[in-house]
């Protein structure tokens, strides 16, 4: 009797043990802020303890419907304005003997640009400026011959330019002048310069099967650049009704496009979503959603990791 109390007293101990054992275990993943394993049945859900959430850059959105205005985005590419470009040549030829201005420099209407010295001239022929801008190129150098009618220097006024999209044949029916633009280049993601459609072109190039669209851009601080790639962004149709996502909410898992949606906190879903087109950095949800849920939109490959992590754990 004596020797059965004492084994039920070791197993009784050892049980103990293995509860506070585990109990630290679990106050230290805790501590850790570890992701909990999902609910059984549940593989498409991650959930997080507070502490990961602290952790974890996750931010979440209540998407609504709403009316929107579908964008055609194309690319393009800044060009000079050539209604406010002008060529400085001589009608005579002649030995240059003066040259002003370089390439950059700013220049006003009248402005002696260089001397040449003609035989068909009594006195040094000067060459002026026909419009206020900047010397945008330079040919020739002093002493050197120039032909009668050939460019010596390009003035252009560069407050304003050209942007020259180029649409897709399919989408050329969208375009018409007098549309808004609007336009963004890479050396100022974060900025958007607007404009209108001035020209629509009547042609598809063989090639490239586009047309070009050329857009008149303020540029009073000259910051677009001729020779800069742009996207161009021109609103087309107006859409009514739509739930939108925007881009840096989606994730693709298994092939799928997907979304995390929060259902409480720490507690967020997978959900398979089919969008429309893209809207900007936006996209027509399609199916998958319902207006007001709780979409992440920041950290959602965070979450995308932890599922992976633990669909690979399973046995």
């Amino acid at each position: 009797m004596i020797r059965h109390g004492v084994i039920q007293l070791v197993v009784a101990a050892t049980c103990v043990a293995l509860l506070v054992g585990c109990g630290a275990k679990d106050a230290d993943e805790a501590e850790k802020g570890a992701a909990s394993p999902p609910s059984a049945g549940e593989k498409d859900v991650v959930e997080l303890t507070e502490a990961a959430r602290e952790n974890a850059p996750i931010k979440t959105i209540e998407i609504t419907r709403t009316n929107v205005n579908a964008l055609l985005t194309v690319p393009a590419q800044i060009s000079y304005d050539l209604n406010r470009t002008a060529k400085v040549s001589s009608p005579f030829a002649g030995h240059i003997l003066k040259m002003n201005y370089d390439v950059g420099a700013t220049v006003t209407q009248g402005d002696t640009m260089a001397l040449l010295d003609s035989p068909e001239s009594l006195k040094p022929l000067e060459l002026k400026a026909t419009l206020n801008g900047v010397v945008t190129e330079r040919q020739g150098a002093v002493g050197a011959m120039l032909d009668a009618a050939k460019e010596l220097y390009a003035i252009s006024n560069l407050r304003r330019v050209w942007c020259i999209a180029s649409v897709g044949e399919d989408d050329s029916a969208a375009v018409h002048v007098g549309q808004p633009a609007a336009v963004r280049v890479l050396a100022y993601p974060s900025e958007t310069f607007t404009g209108a459609v001035v020209l629509a072109g009547q042609a598809v190039d063989e090639a490239t099967r586009t047309i070009e669209a050329r857009i008149d851009v303020d540029n009073p601080d000259g910051k677009l650049k001729p020779g800069m790639f742009a996207t161009v962004f021109l609103p087309t149709e107006r859409m009514e009704n739509q739930l939108l996502v925007p881009d840096g909410a989606l994730q693709t898992v298994s092939g799928q496009t997907c979304v995390f949606v929060e259902e409480q906190p720490g507690k967020y879903r997978l959900i398979a979503v089919r969008l429309g087109g893209q809207i900007g950095n936006q996209y027509p949800v399609l199916e998958g959603l319902e207006a007001g849920a709780h979409v992440v939109v920041a950290g959602s490959f965070v979450l995308k990791s932890e599922l992976l992590k633990a669909s690979m754990e399973e046995p």
